[in-house]
């Protein structure tokens, strides 16, 4: 083995924090209006700070959380390209939010994944981070991932 297949490298993670949300994906295909318990696990990869980590657990998971908080949990999941052809009438507070594309696994991982990246970027803690990795799951075996690579400067 050569000097380089032995190097490693650090990831610093957060898991299991749900969020509660509807949406319409098709079911054995047919649309249908369904909700699951969410579970989201947050991956990022980096350079070790001075203080010996990629980013303090605290801080990743506080910032996870308010994402989830504002733009996911207990809302209606909906594509961007429906909100013109929806009309809800309802004797209670729905709150939508818009997925570019379906609301899939899938496409909630790459949401998040972004909200995450501009969140690290505003607060200025981008610098060391390689790559952010977001896992989307509906139950306990049924997940979707994004990863998205920073270029460091």
């Amino acid at each position: 083995m050569n000097e380089g297949s032995r190097q490693g490298k650090y990831v610093t993670c957060v898991k299991n924090i749900e969020f509660h949300a509807a949406h319409a994906t098709p079911v054995n295909g047919t649309p249908l209006l369904h909700g699951h318990t969410f579970v989201v696990n947050v991956c990022v990869e980096g350079e070790l700070t001075e203080k010996h980590w990629v980013i303090d657990f605290t801080i990743l998971s506080n910032i996870v959380k308010e994402v989830i908080d504002q733009e996911y949990n207990f809302r209606l999941l909906l594509d961007r390209r429906d909100a013109s052809r929806v009309k809800i009438i309802a004797p209670f507070d729905v709150k939508i939010t818009y997925v570019d594309g379906p609301p899939t696994a899938e496409s909630l991982a790459r949401d998040i994944c972004r909200s995450l990246g501009e969140h690290l970027l505003r607060r200025g803690i981008l610098s060391n981070i390689r790559a952010c990795r977001v896992t989307v799951c509906e139950g306990s075996n049924l997940c979707a991932e994004y990863v998205v690579y920073f270029t460091m400067e």
